[in-house]
């Protein structure tokens, strides 16, 4: 969950930067939403693949390490 909000920052403060820097166009900025959305789709892939490793299913009713 802090890893998604991080990725959400990172993409607030690209929309940020692109208002006070008018001269670099939107296309940039837009390619690296992208990439950061690549990423977050990355670390889901990566953690349910690592929840199937541990317990050979990925029914997270089923898991019970990952509660407190």
């Amino acid at each position: 969950m802090s890893l998604e909000l991080m990725f959400n920052a990172v993409n607030i403060n690209l929309v940020a930067f692109s208002h006070y820097r008018p001269e670099i166009t939107g296309l940039v900025f837009s390619l690296f939403v992208i990439a950061v959305a690549a990423c977050e789709a990355t670390v889901g892939v990566a953690l349910v693949l690592s929840v199937y490793r541990n317990q050979k299913d990925i029914d997270l009713e089923r898991a019970k390490s990952l509660r407190w």
